[in-house]
């Protein structure tokens, strides 16, 4: 499974996170400053509730993600 990211406005210093309910970090990467749209490639996962943390000069944008099998 893959997800588009579309419009984030990214500043100098960002780092995105999957994160399982229970805590444990999934998938990690840096984002590139002044990108508009990203592309994850989330194939690795099973379905279940995560959460994407996108961590951007000292600020943190959380949001929720289920992935289902079909």
């Amino acid at each position: 499974a893959s997800i588009n990211l579309e419009q984030v406005k990214l500043g100098a210093s960002n780092r995105l996170n999957v994160v399982e309910v229970s805590g444990r970090t999934v998938y990690s990467t840096e984002l590139k400053a002044g990108v508009n749209n990203t592309q994850l490639d989330l194939g690795g996962l099973t379905a279940g509730t995560y959460y994407v943390v996108l961590h951007q000069d000292g600020q943190v944008l959380r949001e929720k993600l289920v992935l289902v099998n079909n």
